[in-house]
């Protein structure tokens, strides 16, 4: 089997004048019986350039069959992209560019008491006061039973790509990272206040070169986002942080007693300093959203 590379080709340059996706055109020729599409796909992917310019090799394939024992093959050169979350090129990435992006989806949770409750009497003096509890027995202390209702609850999170150097990701770097997992932030942070953040998951990319031949790496940072609130409390409201956990205590232990005798909030998350993640600077800066465009133009 014999490979040449013809004159056949397409090149296509950015508007910074670097090669950004071509397509070249190879005839393969003394091909013998019996070979499959899949051995002459591989031999001309191993025969052909893995990098040209700025783009990479992404697709070989089979374009015509001129003679019995030849074809040609086309080899597609593009752009690596980033995974599809940000859909920008590895090519335009600088070192500290950040992407934001928002996932906002509603999950079910279970809830006892309503906002408000509208109460009808009908053929009785009175009805019952069931202080917004949802599907109350009507009964009081050891009888009392609420049902609740299932509901969907919005859930939001917010995921940052951050653009490093390798050398950033340093053992210190992961030593924070895992000591900041699983905690929320200590200080205000990319506009939410104290508490409201909660470090769920990071991620690190392969390595990757740009136009200007520096080798990067992408970190994702997938945060939960709870704001805060309050609750009023024998007339007096209460402050409560969005991953802190209310709780009452009732008479004799029962959870359903409608006569509070306690109001309690739980801290179950350790709070951090997410300044040391070096992250939350803001959306993606003009200059990497001028790089974007420019790719996308081409």
């Amino acid at each position: 089997m014999k490979i040449f590379l013809t004159t056949k080709e397409r090149r296509a340059v950015n508007a910074r004048n670097h090669l950004s996706q071509a397509e070249l055109v190879y005839l393969v020729t003394d091909i013998p019986d019996g070979t499959e599409d899949e051995t002459i796909l591989k031999e001309v992917a191993a025969a052909s350039p893995k990098v040209i310019g700025y783009a990479s090799r992404t697709e070989t394939r089979i374009v015509s069959r001129p003679g019995q024992k030849s074809c040609e093959v086309c080899v597609t050169y593009a752009p690596e992209s980033d995974g599809g979350d940000a859909a920008v090129s590895h090519v335009v990435k600088r070192s500290g560019d950040e992407i934001w992006l928002i996932l906002a989806k509603s999950g079910r949770e279970k809830i006892y008491r309503s906002l408000f409750t509208r109460k009808y009497a009908v053929k009785a003096p009175a009805a019952p006061d069931p202080e917004n509890w949802i599907r109350w027995n009507g009964g009081f202390g050891s009888d009392f039973r609420a049902e609740g209702a299932w509901i969907y609850a919005p859930k939001m999170q917010e995921k940052c790509i951050r653009t490093f150097r390798p050398e950033e990701i340093s053992r210190n770097y992961r030593r924070i990272i895992m000591k900041t997992i699983g905690t929320v932030n200590a200080a205000a942070f990319h506009g939410w206040e104290k508490g409201e953040v909660l470090l769920l998951e990071v991620q690190q990319s392969k390595e990757y070169r740009n136009e200007k031949g520096d080798w990067l790496v992408d970190v994702t940072f997938l945060f939960g986002i709870s704001p805060n609130g309050s609750y009023t409390v024998e007339s007096q409201s209460v402050p409560v942080g969005g991953w802190e956990l209310p709780w009452n205590l009732t008479g004799l232990g029962n959870c359903w007693e409608l006569n509070t005798s306690a109001f309690y909030i739980s801290t179950v998350y350790r709070s951090s300093d997410f300044s040391l993640l070096k992250v939350g600077r803001g959306d993606s800066d003009a200059a990497l959203r001028r790089r974007i465009r420019e790719m996308e133009e081409e």
